[in-house]
């Protein structure tokens, strides 16, 4: 072992001890050690041996005997330096006492709390550097504004927080549009600030923090919250330290303070009236009251507090606090390089860093903005087992039919997708396909789901939420009651159809849902990348469900689910946010319509309808329509050929809207079957529309012909796209 800084050597290398009355060599004499707090119970001391870097500290007898020249010698009656442990096995001073005696047994003389080290001395708290500042961002080395320039906060109430940097907050109160400005100084190398007492400790801080206010400001703190620790440093002590120096005024107090979330008063930690000609240090060791906080760890915290003088220009840095475990001299200031101080405040950027939003893969499950294209968004009960009804969301019923009701939730709950249940077997599933060509960018890499769901648990009933993430090798055959899941027991997991390879996030996650808006973390599914695409027909699908029950009597529970992320990353995260627009273009990827969106197409109307020409011919009597070939293309390309249909303007499927016209009025309007035109050269883009049919469209008697007689059909289409169709 190294050498170790603990064991302390006697300062006499070859102490001779001689008889207090002859002065004679105490041969055979004794010495005998004791704690100095207990002087019945040994306490060992050692001797030394080896050599660079490695040593030995041996136990040496006690008592030990002396040599016959009244030297100390070990059990070999070698000549040995004696090193003392003066420490208990917390690292606590522990001195020793110690007392000579001749060979007889006479006492010659002792020695009390040898080597008389006292309290703060102790290896791990006597300023050697081996302690460690709790507090991030210590130095300032990181703001939330501009730091090459001041920055100015007002009140828009009579008390407010603001944030000002990595874990830092200032806490204003005063009259309203009051300000606080606060400006981060660079300090020169060469500043030598402060310098203790003892001229062993410079503080060479690379950056201070100023703050000057108007004189409506009655209360200033600079706050750093330590939060799920209800409890921290309670019943024991804390060193506090900190560098302050006024611009303004002499003589100005700062404290640096303690309080805990449950506590309406603080605990000052050190305080000190500060010059405006130096940096003061304010430093001290306090006592922190045993706690009774009874928050949790997911609530509590505990505040460490600068409060600083209002109506003057006050700057801080070096702020630190060291939990000790006794009343010991206060710690010196634990200095680190920026770098190191950047690399603690970690935990501020953590949501930007780790789980910093990234594109979804999803379009349907972003329920908010989902379109709903093809179902009403007052679908109501589910008359069907299993059914697409949001824009690319399947849902599935447990068992059986007409167990649940699901609709476009209001307003005020940001239109996610509302299911309430309408019997007491009311699990349910939602199911999200992906084509195969958006499946490439998964396939080898490690993927997340988030879901953020509110349940109003009006019963204190208990249900859980889970997810799965199913593939194939082959496309997905069309959603039945048994498909993509064949069974699933009440209060268990479905069973998905043979051919699905169904993976479980890390852990399996079963999360219990209570009255919150909730953030569902599902990571990492199959708890390792996923493999190699087994081909480039491959389907995947995300599956969210619920395990138990909600109660559908009284007032019933409901569930909303907002929207659910899946994404490239061992975490969960959120998913960038969209513009409506954006997510529309997502889901049109699958379906489209030619109707607004909400909007259905046997729902009768004009807007937005398509018009193509047709040819118009007068044979006496009669002005005539007949078909002519006509195409278009959709809005948006889709994942495969889609299926088309067109509908009338009054909502009449595979149908078209004819109309007459002479002199720009309408002679005649009829809605007639699409059957006078066949597709073809139907595309993932468009298709066209070749006359199918030789008979005329639509009829009208007319005196004569005119230059102004025209023919044209209106329509509304759906290109359905949609996977396991």
């Amino acid at each position: 072992m190294a050498l170790d800084e603990r064991y302390i050597v006697g300062i006499n290398l070859g102490e001779v001890f001689v008889d207090k009355t002859t002065g004679e060599p105490l041969t055979g004499g004794t010495i005998e050690y004791y704690r100095d707090t207990d002087r019945l119970t040994a306490k060992n001391v050692y001797q030394l041996s080896g050599s660079p870097p490695n040593y030995t500290y041996t136990t040496l007898p006690n008592p030990i005997t002396l040599s016959s020249v009244g030297t100390i010698q070990n059990a070999g009656g070698d000549n040995v330096a004696v090193y003392y442990l003066p420490y208990d096995t917390n690292d606590d001073v522990d001195n020793y006492y110690i007392v000579v005696k001749d060979s007889s047994g006479t006492v010659q003389f002792t020695r009390e709390a040898w080597p008389n080290l006292t309290t703060g001395t102790s290896p791990i708290d006597n300023n050697q550097g081996k302690v460690t500042n709790e507090l991030n961002n210590s130095q300032f080395v990181d703001t939330w504004f501009n730091p090459e320039e001041s920055y100015q906060y007002q009140l828009t109430s009579a008390s407010q927080e603001f944030l000002i940097g990595p874990d830092w907050k200032i806490q204003v109160t005063g009259a309203v549009l009051e300000t606080v400005t606060v400006q981060r100084i660079e300090l020169s190398g060469n500043a030598n600030i402060p310098q203790d007492p003892s001229g062993s400790q410079i503080i060479n801080a690379p950056y201070a923090l100023q703050f000057s206010m108007s004189s409506g400001i009655t209360s200033l703190k600079l706050i750093q919250q330590l939060s799920n620790n209800p409890g921290l440093f309670s019943g024991g002590y804390v060193s506090g330290y900190l560098i302050a120096k006024s611009e303004t005024s002499n003589n100005t107090l700062v404290t640096l303070s303690y309080r805990d979330s449950n506590e309406l008063s603080s605990t000052a930690i050190a305080s000190a009236n500060i010059s405006n000609a130096a940096y003061t240090e304010i430093k001290n060791s306090q006592l922190i009251p045993n706690s009774t906080n009874s928050s949790t760890s997911a609530t509590g915290f505990v505040d460490i507090a600068v409060e600083l003088p209002v109506n003057e220009t006050t700057r801080i840095s070096s702020v630190q606090v060291v939990g000790m475990d006794q009343d010991q001299t206060p710690a010196a200031y634990d200095q680190m390089p920026v770098n190191r101080q950047q690399s603690l405040t970690f935990n501020a950027y953590k949501d930007q860093i780790i789980t910093r939003a990234k594109d979804s893969v999803l379009c349907g499950m972003n329920l908010t903005l989902n379109p709903w294209q093809f179902s009403s968004t007052t679908y109501g009960v589910m008359g069907t087992n299993i059914a697409y009804i949001p824009d690319q969301v399947v849902v599935k019923q447990r068992s059986g039919t007409n167990n649940i009701s699901v609709i476009q939730a209001t307003f005020a709950d940001n239109k996610g997708l509302l299911i309430t249940p309408q019997t007491t077997d009311n699990q349910t599933a939602l199911i999200e396909y992906l084509a195969p060509q958006t499946c490439r960018q998964l396939w080898r890499n490690k993927v997340s789901c988030l879901a953020n769901v509110q349940y109003f648990n009006n019963n204190n009933t208990t249900i859980k939420v889970k997810a799965r993430l199913i593939y194939r090798t082959t496309a997905a055959p069309a959603i039945a009651s048994d498909e993509p899941i064949e069974s699933w027991s009440q209060g268990g997991d479905p069973v998905f159809k043979m051919g699905w390879t169904v993976l479980t996030p890390r852990n399996d996650p079963a999360y219990v849902l209570d009255d919150t808006n909730q953030f569902l973390s599902f990571d990492c599914f199959g708890n390792a990348a996923l493999p190699q695409g087994p081909s480039d027909a491959s389907n995947m699908a995300l599956v969210i469900y619920t395990v138990g029950d909600m109660t559908p009597t009284g007032t019933p529970d409901m569930l909303v689910v907002y929207s659910a992320s899946l994404v490239p990353n061992e975490f969960a995260i959120d998913a960038n946010p969209l513009t409506y627009n954006q997510n529309l273009v997502r889901c049109q990827y699958y379906y489209e319509k030619s109707k607004a969106s909400e909007v259905l197409l046997t729902t009768a109307g004009a807007a937005n309808a398509l018009v193509r020409s047709q040819l118009v011919l007068y044979s006496a009597p009669n002005l005539v329509g007949y078909p002519k070939t006509f195409g278009f293309q959709y809005k948006q390309q889709k994942n495969k050929n889609p299926s088309i249909t067109l509908y009338a303007e009054d909502g009449t499927i595979n149908s078209v809207t004819a109309t007459l016209v002479r002199n720009g009025v309408t002679l005649l309007q009829s809605t007639i079957a699409d059957s006078a035109w066949a597709q073809t050269n139907l595309g993932d883009n468009g298709l066209e529309m070749i006359v199918n049919s030789s008979s005329s469209i639509i009829v009208n008697n007319a005196a004569s012909a005119t230059n102004t007689d025209d023919c044209y059909i209106t329509f509304h289409y759906e290109a359905d796209a949609r996977l396991a169709k």
